[in-house]
Parts: structure tokens; C-alpha cells; sequence
């Protein structure tokens, strides 16, 4: 799942995505915004990024992996 967010959200969208064990990078700099890419292993995950994404009115697009 990719994310935007006001820049002074990112300190607490950081410290939810490592309380629930979520991977994810994350780019600073982009204007007023930061951007979150999160790792979502399973549908229980993808819940809670969809529950941060609208506690934090955040932005986002989601795009599925598949093996070959």
C-alpha cells in the first residue's frame, strides 16, 4: 500500500506501523508530504493500513503482488 500524508503526521504513522510489525520505507521531502510504502503480508494487515489511512486522512493506492 502506497500512502501520503501531511509531514507532521509522519512521526506518529511511524511509530503505529512499528507497534503493529508492519514493514515499510518511507520518503521525506515531498513538498509538505511524506510518502509510506507499507508491506501488507495478509487481509488482516491490509485492515489496519486501511484504518490508519482513514484515521490519518492520508491518500493511498494499493497494487498486489503476484509470483510468476
Amino acid at each position: 500500500v502506497e500512502l501520503t500524508v501531511r509531514k507532521e503526521k509522519t512521526e506518529i504513522l511511524k511509530r503505529e506501523l512499528e507497534e503493529l510489525e508492519l514493514p515499510f520505507k518511507y520518503f521525506e521531502g515531498i513538498g509538505k508530504y511524506t510518502e509510506f510504502n507499507v508491506y501488507c503480508a495478509t487481509q488482516k494487515d491490509s485492515a489496519f493500513v486501511k484504518d490508519l489511512v482513514k484515521r490519518h486522512k492520508a491518500k493511498f493506492f494499493v497494487t498486489e503482488s503476484k509470483t510468476l
